[in-house]
C-alpha cells in the first residue's frame, strides 16, 4: 500500500501548473515594457508586466501567447 501511495505521489507532483515567465525588452530604446499585456489565448488567462518589465503567466507546451502594449503591434 505504501509503495502504491508513494507512486501516485511522484507521479502527480510533474501535473503542477506551468508558468511562462520573462521580460518585455524594447531593444530599439534599450528599456523595459511597463505594463505590457501577455495573454494566453488558449486558456483566455492574461497577466500585466511589472516595473521591471517582468511577466508570469500560466502556459504550457503549444498554447499561443500574445504579448501586446500601446504604442506596439501585438506579437505571438
Amino acid at each position: 500500500m505504501l509503495l502504491l501511495i508513494a507512486g501516485v505521489w511522484y507521479c502527480s507532483a510533474g501535473w503542477g501548473q506551468s508558468y511562462l515567465r520573462g521580460k518585455i525588452f524594447d531593444k530599439g530604446y534599450d528599456r523595459v515594457v511597463i505594463g505590457a499585456t501577455v495573454s494566453n489565448n488558449t486558456t483566455m488567462i492574461s497577466s500585466t508586466s511589472d516595473m521591471g518589465g517582468n511577466y508570469k503567466v500560466a502556459a504550457r507546451e503549444g498554447d499561443r501567447i500574445i504579448f501586446s502594449s500601446a504604442g506596439y503591434i501585438p506579437d505571438t
